[in-house]
């Protein structure tokens, strides 16, 4: 398949360049689009917050942590629809006519092919974290957590172990799916060469790239977890900075 090139369609677009630039060039997009942006995210958020409302109500809230991380080891693919519709709208294509929800749905055979592997993963995140759950708690309700010390103890103990699995998980998503995605979208990668790209870039800027994995899961997981309502806005932002970031690693590709 002949490949696109990666900055089609930017040629009136100043090129971002690092952490900042990236967040700057993504916050700049959403406000040229924020309404369509966070109707988007809208269905996420209002399904997240009746399942967080049942799960506190049934002093089941613990879950939530577990359905909260693994949805941040899915989001790549979800969020890639802000490639599809940016990319179709630098085309002048009438494909989507502005909706993620169908710019997700025509997504290349590819970025559904990486939806299965974060897929997988993402099985693997919830059986485990799931039977570590049961093991501590064995599905009751945890009504009491200030007030019993075992059962605090128990709590801590249990998101130490979750989180130490979810990092590792998402160590081996990272790399695998950051430049990938938009590598499919803007070019038109294949799933090899994609996750060949992805993985080359996040290792030739290692450094950089590990602080721009902080940035992305401290954004969406203090999100996901402690403000909701937050997505509708830091999604969309942080999936165009991501679109920025590919541009830049694209652009250091071709000069060599």
């Amino acid at each position: 398949m002949k490949q696109r090139s990666a900055t089609t369609g930017d040629t009136n677009e100043p090129q971002a360049t690092g952490i900042g630039g990236w967040l700057r060039q993504g916050w700049g997009r959403f406000s040229a689009s924020s309404l369509a942006s966070m109707s988007g995210v809208g269905f996420f958020v209002i399904l997240g917050l009746a399942l967080e409302y049942w799960l506190l109500k049934t002093d089941r809230w613990l879950i939530y942590f577990i359905l909260a991380w693994g949805f941040f080891l899915i989001s790549p693919f979800l969020l890639s629809a802000f490639y599809r519709v940016s990319q179709e709208a630098a085309d002048n294509s009438t494909g989507t006519g502005g909706s993620l929800f169908f710019a997700l749905l025509k997504s290349p055979a590819a970025a559904w092919a990486i939806a299965l592997v974060t897929g997988a993963i993402y099985l693997v995140w919830i059986t485990d974290a799931l039977i570590i759950y049961s093991v501590y708690f064995g599905f009751h309700p945890i009504p009491d957590l200030f007030g019993n010390p075992e059962v605090r103890a128990d709590v801590f103990s249990y998101l130490l172990y979750a989180s130490l699995l979810g990092t590792v998980l998402s160590l081996i998503t990272f790399p695998v799916t950051v430049l990938s995605l938009p590598h499919i979208i803007f070019s038109g990668a294949g799933f090899v060469d994609a996750i060949v790209f992805s993985v080359k870039g996040v290792a030739r800027g290692l450094p950089g790239m590990l602080l721009w994995a902080l940035v992305i899961g401290f954004g969406m997981l203090f999100t996901l977890i402690i403000f909701l309502p937050a997505a509708l806005v830091v999604f969309p932002v942080l999936a165009h900075a991501n679109a920025a970031c590919y541009k830049e690693m694209a652009r250091g590709q071709e000069a060599q």
